[in-house]
């Protein structure tokens, strides 16, 4: 009962700095990458158990890319994406970091990541949902060393490859809800306590 009220309470709040903070080390954490260590590979969801698909990402250097937490501030903002959505998102990375996908990226498979389970997030959970070309927009950043961002092809390519890794199944379950969002809603829990 404490941690529907708490979840409740949760998925009423904005998105803020310190769960995209939280979204970005929970990435890091279940999503394993020590398959993708030549860094001279050029980027892309190579799947091939998944999908026939293999994106055409450009290859970039670590200079050239923004790190996942200001990606996904960037992507939050743009989209306007819900808690509900973003909780979606670690559900469906939680699934599939014990998949173990094989990329030849080291720089950027976790914004791809969280890019196509953001997008699936948001076909599943809302009525509207921005359109791919719209996600496509949304991705491109500028930074300091040029323009970092997925264009339309590299997008669908990507959320085919994790829609097929995710078996095609979207479905959120409560449980899984209250594990992902687990240190989020500790404090959450503690306020209801104490009032």
């Amino acid at each position: 009962m404490l941690n529907d009220l708490a979840l409740r309470q949760l998925l009423r709040q904005p998105v803020d700095r310190s769960m995209i903070s939280y979204i970005a080390n929970f990435s890091f954490l279940v999503i394993q990458c020590d398959w993708a260590r030549d860094s001279s590979k050029s980027i892309g969801l190579h799947l091939s158990d998944a999908t026939s698909t293999r994106p055409e990402i450009p290859a970039y250097s670590y200079d050239s890319v923004p790190s996942l937490e200001s990606f996904i501030g960037h992507l939050v903002i743009k989209s306007g994406a819900s808690v509900s959505v973003v909780m979606g998102v670690l559900v469906y990375l939680r699934r599939l970091g014990r998949i173990q996908p094989r990329t030849g990226s080291i720089y950027t498979i976790y914004h791809q990541m969280f890019l196509a389970c953001l997008i699936l997030s948001a076909k599943y959970l809302n009525d509207i949902s921005p359109l791919n070309r719209h996600w496509a927009y949304y991705s491109t950043m500028r930074l300091p060393s040029g323009v970092f961002g997925f264009t339309l092809r590299d997008i669908n390519s990507i959320e085919m490859s994790v829609i097929s890794l995710l078996d095609w199944d979207l479905r959120i379950t409560m449980d899984e809800l209250y594990i992902v969002s687990g240190p989020l809603l500790a404090p959450i829990r503690t306020s209801i306590r104490k009032r």
